[in-house]
């Protein structure tokens, strides 16, 4: 069934739109110019999509956690030990996602805490200090970290 010539532009722009969304949101070097931009800003539904795949790739160090282990390696509770998923984790988080988006918070948690106009906001977040604000904003959105070293009792939890 062959595509139109419409269909096909379609499609096209749906891919541009892609490889501007993982341009804009992530690390991975697929190229950045204005024709993905723009189409990426008029199609939102790339920006899902982009999610799907980042979280995919951020996911793979729990995915091989979960496999049996290699011959190489006896031991029998499967693949990567826990505490090595968990630091893969963190440096997949950083190596796909690169941390743009905790500086957005800061930035966002900085200007939320300044009195006066919309004027002094902007120049909050223009500012490369770190101030009250942007503790307390990425405090509150930064997941408790994986590679914390604290372990639940025995006993503890629920029943």
């Amino acid at each position: 069934m062959a595509l139109t010539r419409r269909a096909r532009a379609r499609v096209g722009d749906g891919v541009a739109a892609l490889r501007g969304a993982v341009g804009f949101l992530t690390r991975l070097p697929v190229g950045r110019d204005g024709a993905a931009w723009e189409a990426f800003r008029t199609t939102p539904v790339a920006m899902p999509l982009t999610g799907y795949l980042a979280g995919a790739l951020v996911a793979l160090p729990f995915v091989f956690s979960a496999l049996p282990a290699l011959p190489p390696v006896p031991d029998p509770s499967g693949g990567l030990p826990a505490p090595t998923a968990a630091f893969a984790y963190v440096v997949a988080v950083y190596a796909v996602t690169g941390i743009n988006h905790l500086d957005g918070v800061a930035d966002l948690g900085d200007a939320a805490v300044v009195h006066g106009d919309a004027e002094r906001r902007r120049d909050a977040i223009r500012d490369t200090t770190v101030g009250v604000g942007a503790v307390l904003a990425v405090a509150l959105v930064r997941p408790p970290s994986p590679v914390s070293g604290r372990r639940p009792t025995r006993g503890s939890g629920r029943r």
